[in-house]
């Protein structure tokens, strides 16, 4: 649990050994439950649960390891998305008429 911006994050992870599954590199399977309360009025802010399959074994990457390969990821994609959607103005452009 942390304070961070006026909200109380946690986040649970679960991490267990891929087997049997369709996916043949898979090794690890992670199970992400973040939620957001805030500070102030108690509300819930956000709270859901992501899951993920990867490739490195537990020898390779443990759980905390995982996490931080996970939040890294979102970092990136959340720097990607605010220049998409604030600089390039993306949600608010209209889709080409004959585009495929």
């Amino acid at each position: 649990m942390r304070l961070a911006r006026g909200w109380i994050e946690t986040r649970t992870l679960v991490v267990a050994e891929a087997r049997d599954i369709a996916w043949p590199h898979a090794r690890q399977m992670l199970l992400l439950h973040p939620r957001f309360v805030n500070n102030g009025t108690g509300h819930v802010l956000s709270d859901e649960t992501v899951y993920a399959v990867t490739s490195p074994t537990p020898a390779q990457a443990r759980p905390a390891d995982l996490l931080q390969l996970w939040q890294a990821h979102w970092s990136i994609e959340n720097r990607l998305h605010w220049v998409r959607e604030v600089v390039f103005g993306e949600d608010h452009a209209t889709p080409m008429a004959n585009a495929p």
